[in-house]
């Protein structure tokens, strides 16, 4: 039999074996999470070949940081001796394009340098996905960047550009997580007849 530990190990080793698909779904309480999980996992293995924006949106305490805290703890111990597999920043109120470039950045322990703007934390930050081989990245608490609110409209697309920008030159896929008052808004951005860029998980 084969633990959930060991099913997940290889689910999210780079280098997934075509049987591990078979556990996929069985090591978990609620089927809301192991259909989150097998996503994600399949998602992942889009990054530098095809990737992809997920969201993963739910009400508060249905589980959606305890997903991504297990999917960033199995990547990262899948590593292989490089670091940042999987890159995790949770976002502040009112965050800016360049605030979460920033925030990805200090997550992989760079410091920002003053006069900074959001094209140079840009282009530093898929400098070094593309060193350390990134294989995702998490935003959670999304609604902090996507606000509900008409009178952002502007910002919302700004950030939403900005993201999808970050997808195109790093090619790493991006999770963003958030409450379900942000579902609509991330589907509306990141979601049209010409791009299936966006899955969308609802838990």
């Amino acid at each position: 039999m084969v633990s959930k530990s060991d099913y997940l190990d290889e689910l999210f080793n780079s280098e997934v074996k075509p049987h591990a698909k078979f556990f996929v779904g069985k090591h978990f309480l609620y089927p809301q999470i192991n259909k989150a999980m097998t996503h994600i996992a399949q998602v992942v293995t889009l990054s530098h070949v095809n990737a992809k924006i997920v969201a993963l949106v739910g009400d508060s305490g249905v589980g959606k940081t305890a997903i991504t805290k297990e999917v960033e703890k199995r990547l990262n111990n899948n590593a292989k001796g490089l670091p940042h597999q999987c890159v995790y920043t949770e976002l502040v109120t009112n965050v800016s394009a360049k605030g979460i470039f920033d925030a990805l950045l200090i997550e992989m322990g760079i410091s920002i340098p003053s006069g900074y703007k959001e094209k140079n934390s840009l282009e530093h930050l898929v400098r070094m996905l593309s060193k350390f081989k990134t294989r995702l990245i998490i935003i959670d608490e999304t609604q902090h960047a996507l606000p509900h609110n008409s009178n952002n409209k502007a910002k919302t697309q700004a950030v939403a550009n900005a993201l999808k920008l970050l997808l195109d030159m790093s090619n790493v896929s991006i999770l963003l997580v958030g409450l379900n008052s942000v579902k609509s808004l991330i589907t509306n951005h990141f979601f049209t007849k010409k791009s299936r860029d966006l899955s969308l998980i609802h838990i």
